[in-house]
């Protein structure tokens, strides 16, 4: 969404003139006051309860007075009830000093409506009780017992303010923790990624460095394969998750490079069930399992076989890169655990998916070492960005073995 410049007269989304509400308020104001003054006119004119002191009825433009201005004083009453209910309402830790409060706050009413009644006896020439003092006592018993109810329901409505006002803070800072949550997570998803880049990198180089001297024709063929793979990984520079289809197209050209250097010695088996191509995996997930695998499990015994597989299993994808050579309580062992790949990828994973997502390096069928991660199912959030402006070829019927 656009920002509006500096300047710009452009009202802030969200935001809320401040005369509209009060407007709304004052008519609201206005309505209530008006209703007040036809019941209350209707009730002094219909029920007849205000006598002039020789025993007339009152008229009916005195009753409207009368209504009026009583109505008046109501609003106010009741618009005072509900600012103390917020400014001081009744608490834990306050509640006989605040229930005093309030029932001082409602005998003052008793007392004011009372000087009310007095001074429109004398204006209206209206009937006055014989006993001032006994009918005082009981206009403030009357207003504290209506003040009770009265207050009871500006506590209610003022607790049921303070309680979704507490819901929107608690989900605004939840929203507020997990974006910074997933910022952080982001970031050292990118670190993982600029860790690995360069190890990755560093090998390929060393690759081209050891046969220039030798084999400058397969030098050059592991220069374009590197070429490939520097391609697919700035198309997926800014991504963490890409098909496994197109993550077994980066490692298959990963092992040319490497079956460059090793000749016949190193043998791929692909065991990636078809069914399984358009799951979501982790970019470079596979490619430092098998460098981990050359490195540390055929290597020192000069040659072996390096399974790649992927199956579904209901909500879950299992893949797995297994190979026949020392295996994991070997002398490379603790060192194979503590490489950057094996780390990179436990990361990576826990930042990803939580605890939705595991890997182990286990000692395989056939001897050597099976490095496995379990994911959750589920396709990639969007496509790659191919530089050739081409969709990524297809892997079905990969072979079942591939020799250098």
């Amino acid at each position: 969404m656009a920002k509006p410049s500096p300047g710009s007269s452009t009202p802030v989304s969200g935001a809320t003139p401040a005369w509209p509400a009060r407007t709304g308020g004052i008519l609201r104001g206005a309505a209530w006051t008006l209703l007040f003054a036809v019941l209350a006119a209707l009730f002094h004119g219909v029920a007849s309860s205000y006598h002039h002191a020789d025993g007339s009825v009152v008229g009916p433009a005195v009753a409207l007075v009368i209504g009026v201005y009583s109505a008046l004083i109501w609003c106010a009453y009741t618009a005072l009830v509900l600012r103390l209910a917020r400014v001081a309402p009744v608490e834990r830790g306050r509640v006989a000093r605040r229930v005093a409060l309030h029932l001082a706050v409602g005998a003052s009413l008793g007392v004011v409506t009372w000087l009310v009644y007095q001074a429109q006896s004398w204006a209206f020439d209206l009937a006055r009780p014989v006993s001032p003092l006994r009918n005082l006592a009981g206009v403030v018993l009357g207003h504290v017992l209506l003040y009770v109810p009265l207050s009871g329901t500006a506590h209610g409505l003022e607790y049921a303010r303070r309680i979704r006002l507490k819901e929107v803070d608690e989900l605004r800072l939840r929203t507020e923790l997990s974006e910074a949550e997933l910022s952080r997570a982001r970031a050292e998803l990118r670190v993982l990624k600029l860790e690995l880049n360069p190890h990755f990198l560093f090998n390929a180089l060393h690759t081209v460095s050891s046969l220039m001297h030798d084999d400058v024709r397969r030098a050059n063929g592991v220069l374009v394969s590197i070429g490939e793979l520097l391609r697919r990984a700035l198309d997926w520079a800014g991504g963490e998750e890409v098909s496994l289809e197109e993550e077994v197209e980066f490692l298959r050209a990963y092992v040319k490079i490497e079956q460059a250097r090793l000749g016949e010695r190193l043998r791929v088996e692909w065991e990636v069930e078809e069914e399984a191509l358009d799951a979501a995996v982790p970019h470079l997930l596979l490619q430092p399992l098998v460098e981990n695998a050359l490195k540390h499990g055929i290597g020192p015994r000069g040659g072996g076989t390096v399974r790649i597989g992927a199956a579904c299993e209901g909500e879950r994808l299992r893949v797995w890169v297994e190979d026949d050579g020392l295996g994991v309580r070997e002398a490379e062992g603790p060192r194979r655990h503590r490489s950057v790949g094996v780390g990179n990828v436990t990361a990576r994973l826990e930042q990803l998916y939580g605890g939705g997502g595991s890997f182990s390096l286990s000692p395989g069928a056939e001897g050597g070492a099976r490095a496995e991660a379990l994911l959750p199912l589920h396709a990639p959030a969007v496509s790659p960005r191919r530089s050739d402006g081409g969709a990524a070829h297809s892997t079905a019927g990969i072979p079942a073995e591939d020799h250098g």
